[in-house]
C-alpha cells in the first residue's frame, strides 16, 4: 500500500518542527509521475519570509547547489514577480556579501560560470548572461528612465572619497583569452541608428558628456557635450604616434587647427606638420612627396573648388644621397589652375608673373649679407645698391625716362645729365657740376676730345673768363713710312678723322679710300719731302682709271694743280715739299662717288688728278 500524504487537520495548520525543534534533514525526490511541484511553499503572512536559509556555518560546502543534466527549454531558475511595480528599495533578486575580512584576499563574490569540455562544430551560439527589459505598452507617456546594467561602485578609505591612490576600481572588466583575435569583441553594442552606443558623462555635471554613435554604413560620431558652455574639449595624450588610415578623406570642420609642441623649445623643436608619401616604393622623378589645397564652396550644394594649392614635386629618382625636391605655388583663374612660383632644389626661386612689394619704402635684398638693395623711396622712385652693378644684355639695353631725364651720379650728386625733350629735335648731354670738363678718352686713358666749361679759364692772351667753353678733339695720327720698300694701304671707314703722317722720301705710298659715305674725312701730310721719282697716290674704292669716282679741288694755295675735274686718283707729286697736306672729305656716296680734295703745300705743283 503506498504511503499516505501527512495532511494537518485544517488549512494553514500545524508545522515540521519549531524554532526549538528543528528537523535534522529533509529528502524530498519527486516520482516522475508525481503530477505536482516537489516542493511548494506559500506564503502569506506579508511580513514574514517565505524561505529562510541559515548557512552560518558553513565553509566549505555549498549553501544552495540545484543541479540539472537534462534540461532543453526550461530554466533551472524561475522567479516571477507579477505584481504592480516594485518600489525603490525592492528587488527581485538582491545578493549581499558582508565581507568582515578583505584584508590579502582575492575574492568574487557572484559567479556565473559556463564551461564545456566538448569540440563544437558547426553554427553554435551561446549567451551567458543575458538581462532583458520589455515595454510593449503603447501609451507610455512623460519621463521614462530604463537602465538595463546599472553598476554602483563605493570605496570608502579613512571617511574620505578618493583619497588613497592605491585604490583601482573597475566598474566592468572585461578579459577574452582565446578565440580567433581579429573577431573577439570586448564590448558589443547594437543601437537603433541615431541613439548613443556609449555615453560618458561627469560626475560634476551629468549634462556634459562624451558619446559615440554608430549608425547606417558604419559611419560614426563622436561627440562632447558642455550643456552650460562651450568648454567640452577632448584630449588625447598619447605615449607614441596616432596614426589615422581612413579609406577617404580626414576632414576637420573647424576654423582652426593648431599643432603645439610642448616639449623645452630648441632649434631642432617646434610643432610639425608632415605630409608624405610611402607606397613602398622609390619615389620617381615629377611624382609629387604631398600637397596643401585651399578650397571653398562654389554653390549651396557644398560643392567645394580649389583656389590655391602648394605642391612638393621629386626631382629624379630617390635613393640615400639624393632627395631633390621643387615647392610649386600654384594659383586659380577662373577655373584654371597655373604655376605662379616655383622654388626649386637648385635654390632658384621662379615666379610666372609680377613680383609686387606693395608697401612704400619696401626693401629688396640679396646676398648672404643682404649687401645688395633694392629700395623703394616711399614715392615713386627705386634707388640700387650694390658694388659693383654690372648689365649684361644680349639685345639692346634701353633706358626710357618719361621726363626726358637721365642722370649719372657720384656719391648722390648729379655729374652728366642726357636730357632727350629738353628742347625739340635736340638731345642735350650736360656736364653737371660747373667747373668740370667733359672728356673723352680711348682704352689706353689717352684724351680724344674734351668740351671746355670755360669757368676761370680766361686770360689777357684767350679773353675773358666766361668766353672760355667749347669742344676741343684730339684727331688720331697715324705714322706711314715708306723706307722698307713701297706701301699699298686701304684707308677704312672707322679711321674717319685720321691724320696719316706720311714719309714716300724713299720709296712711294698708295692709299685707297673706303666706299664713300657722306662725311668720311681723311687728312694726308707729309713730314719729309718726297723724294726725286716717289709719289704718294690716294685712289677711290672704285676700279682704278674707271673715272667713275671724282675728285674735286678747293683750296689750292701757292702752287698749280692739274685737274680734268673727273677721275678716281689724285698724286701728290715727286716735287711736293715737308708740310704739305691733303684733306679729302666724302660729299656724295653711290655708284658716283664724289670727293671733296682740300690741300696746302708752299711747292709749285700741289696735286695731279689722273683722268
Amino acid at each position: 500500500m503506498a504511503t499516505p500524504n501527512v495532511v494537518p487537520r485544517a488549512d494553514q495548520e500545524g508545522g515540521l518542527g519549531t524554532s526549538a525543534k528543528s528537523w535534522g534533514k529533509l529528502f524530498i525526490e519527486n516520482p516522475a509521475s508525481g503530477g505536482t511541484a516537489a516542493a511548494t511553499i506559500s506564503n502569506l503572512d506579508v511580513d514574514q519570509l517565505a524561505l529562510d536559509i541559515n548557512a552560518t556555518a558553513n565553509t566549505t560546502g555549498n549553501v544552495i547547489e540545484v543541479t540539472s543534466s537534462a534540461l532543453t527549454t526550461g530554466d533551472l531558475l524561475y522567479m516571477i514577480h507579477a505584481g504592480s511595480a516594485l518600489e525603490s528599495s525592492g528587488r527581485l533578486l538582491f545578493i549581499k556579501h558582508l565581507d568582515t575580512g578583505p584584508n590579502a584576499n582575492v575574492t568574487t563574490s557572484n559567479e556565473i560560470l559556463y564551461t564545456t569540455s566538448v569540440s563544437t562544430t558547426g553554427t553554435s551560439t551561446k549567451t551567458n548572461l543575458e538581462l532583458s527589459m520589455q515595454n510593449t505598452g503603447n501609451g507610455n507617456t512623460g519621463t521614462i528612465i530604463y537602465t538595463g546594467l546599472y553598476n554602483n561602485m563605493t570605496i570608502w578609505n579613512n571617511g574620505g572619497v578618493g583619497d588613497n591612490n592605491n585604490i583601482t576600481q573597475y566598474a566592468i572588466h572585461n578579459k577574452i583569452l582565446y578565440g580567433t583575435v581579429a573577431k573577439n569583441v570586448g564590448l558589443y553594442s547594437e543601437i537603433p541608428d541615431g541613439g548613443m552606443d556609449v555615453k560618458f558623462v561627469s560626475s560634476a555635471d551629468t549634462g556634459d558628456y562624451f558619446s559615440i554613435a554608430t549608425g547606417a554604413a558604419g559611419a560614426t560620431t563622436i561627440t562632447t557635450v558642455d550643456d552650460d558652455a562651450a568648454a567640452a574639449h577632448m584630449t588625447f595624450t598619447i605615449d607614441g604616434d596616432m596614426v589615422f588610415s581612413p579609406a577617404g578623406t580626414v576632414t576637420f570642420n573647424t576654423s582652426s587647427l593648431s599643432i603645439i609642441d610642448d616639449t623645452t623649445s630648441s632649434a631642432t623643436q617646434g610643432g610639425k606638420l608632415i605630409l608624405a608619401e610611402n607606397d613602398g616604393a622609390v619615389m620617381a622623378d615629377n611624382h609629387r612627396l604631398g600637397v596643401i589645397e585651399f578650397k571653398g564652396a562654389e554653390d549651396t550644394s557644398n560643392t567645394l573648388s580649389i583656389g590655391a594649392r602648394i605642391q612638393a614635386i621629386a626631382q629624379d629618382a630617390w635613393d640615400g644621397s639624393n632627395n631633390d625636391a621643387d615647392l610649386e605655388f600654384y594659383t586659380t583663374n577662373g577655373t584654371t589652375e597655373s604655376l605662379v612660383l616655383k622654388l626649386d632644389a637648385a635654390k632658384a626661386a621662379s615666379f610666372a608673373g609680377r613680383v609686387v612689394l606693395n608697401t612704400d619704402s619696401s626693401v629688396l635684398f640679396m646676398g648672404v649679407d643682404n649687401d645688395v638693395s633694392f629700395t623703394h623711396d616711399g614715392t615713386s622712385g627705386l634707388t640700387i645698391a650694390a658694388t659693383p652693378i654690372s648689365i649684361d644684355s644680349t639685345g639692346s639695353l634701353d633706358l626710357s625716362s618719361t621726363t626726358g631725364d637721365i642722370n649719372f651720379q657720384d656719391g648722390g650728386t648729379n655729374q652728366i645729365a642726357f636730357e632727350m625733350d629738353a628742347t625739340a629735335t635736340e638731345v642735350a648731354i650736360q656736364q653737371k657740376v660747373d667747373g668740370d670738363d667733359l672728356v673723352f678718352k680711348q682704352y689706353d686713358g689717352n684724351e680724344c676730345a674734351r668740351v671746355h666749361d670755360g669757368a676761370g679759364g680766361g686770360s689777357a692772351d684767350f679773353g675773358p673768363a666766361t668766353a672760355g667753353y667749347g669742344f676741343g678733339i684730339k684727331r688720331p695720327v697715324y705714322i706711314v713710312s715708306a723706307g722698307g720698300g713701297t706701301i699699298i694701304t686701304s684707308i677704312l671707314a672707322q679711321n674717319s678723322g685720321a691724320i696719316f703722317a706720311c714719309d714716300a722720301s724713299a720709296n712711294s705710298i698708295v692709299f685707297t679710300l673706303p666706299a664713300g659715305t657722306e662725311g668720311l674725312t681723311y687728312t694726308i701730310a707729309l713730314t719729309r719731302a718726297n723724294g726725286g721719282s716717289t709719289t704718294i697716290g690716294i685712289l677711290t674704292n672704285g676700279a682704278a682709271g674707271d673715272n667713275l669716282d671724282n675728285f674735286y679741288l678747293t683750296g689750292i694755295n701757292n702752287a698749280t694743280a692739274y685737274s680734268d675735274y673727273d677721275g678716281d686718283t689724285i698724286s701728290i707729286p715727286s716735287s711736293a715739299v715737308a708740310g704739305t697736306r691733303v684733306t679729302v672729305t666724302c660729299i656724295k656716296s653711290g655708284s658716283n662717288e664724289m670727293w671733296l680734295a682740300e690741300a696746302y703745300s708752299s711747292a709749285n705743283t700741289l696735286l695731279v688728278i689722273d683722268s
